[in-house]
């Protein structure tokens, strides 16, 4: 039996799993970047007086913190997925089903929801790799 919407599914995922892990790679960079970031900082508080720099400094921590996550856990559902539409391909649908359901794991919890879209790919695929029923099993005597 043909798994093309799994695959389908999971090439998707796979590829919005590489973008976010560019946003997460972009998060880190600019945060690499002090130069601008204090620039950026200092014509903030000099627009705004009322802007508290503790609350900026703070926010940019976030930034570093997130864009660790971000990278980290779409590397991870990325390479699941892969892994996934590869067992596909070999005909092993079970493997494969657990594989993208690790993929959801990887970038639905641990990215915080950032990573919804490609974890929801992710668990349709992993749910129709184990619902779905070969059509060859029913000719079997």
């Amino acid at each position: 039996m043909k798994r093309k919407a799994e695959s389908i599914l999971g090439i998707i995922g796979i590829v919005l799993s590489v973008l976010l892990a560019l946003l997460g790679i972009l998060m880190l960079v600019i945060d690499i970047n002090t130069d601008f970031l204090q620039n950026q900082i200092d014509t903030a508080v000099s627009s705004n007086p009322s802007i508290d720099t503790a609350d900026l400094n703070e926010t940019l921590s976030l930034v570093n913190k997130m864009g660790w996550m971000l990278t980290i856990s779409s590397l991870l559902g990325a390479g699941a997925g892969l892994a996934g539409v590869l067992f596909l391909k070999r005909q092993r649908i079970k493997v494969a089903g657990s594989c993208f359901l690790i993929g959801t794991a990887a970038i639905g919890l641990i990215s915080l929801g950032v990573g919804f879209l490609p974890a929801l790919l992710f668990l349709i695929a992993g749910i129709m790799s184990f619902a779905r029923k070969d059509n060859n099993a029913y000719l079997q005597p």
